[in-house]
């Protein structure tokens, strides 16, 4: 099975970490938040959302390193606000994408465009 990468550590991004794991093999969980990823790895759910769900540590490989989460999956799906992908996404090469799936759960309108993400 392919492995996949959710970015994005909201409540959103968590519920579909959890439906995800429990049909992939390996899930990389970008979180901006090195604090949240050593809670998630210690304690096995997220302290700020959805903090009742459990997060199996054998499937889900949380990590605040975007880059190295993006080159280890095939499937990349982007699970955060539209109003914080330009923030999150800054610094990451466009060609690191090459010959990914992306998937997109992103949620609301980009504020200073007034529009909805897409390509």
């Amino acid at each position: 099975m392919q492995s996949i990468t959710v970015v994005g550590g909201g409540s959103w991004a968590t519920a579909l970490v959890k439906i995800l794991s429990n049909n992939a093999d390996t899930i990389h969980w970008w979180l901006r938040n090195p604090e949240t990823v050593a809670f998630i790895n210690q304690y096995q759910h997220n302290p700020n959302y959805l903090s009742d769900v459990e997060i199996d540590p054998e499937i889900v490989k949380p990590s605040a390193k975007l880059e190295e989460c993006i080159h280890q999956s095939e499937i990349i799906l982007l699970a955060i606000p539209a109003a914080f992908l330009k923030t999150a996404l800054s610094g990451i090469q466009p060609a690191i994408f090459k010959d990914k799936i992306i998937f997109s759960a992103i949620k609301g309108i980009v504020p200073e465009h007034n529009m909805i993400v897409g390509d």
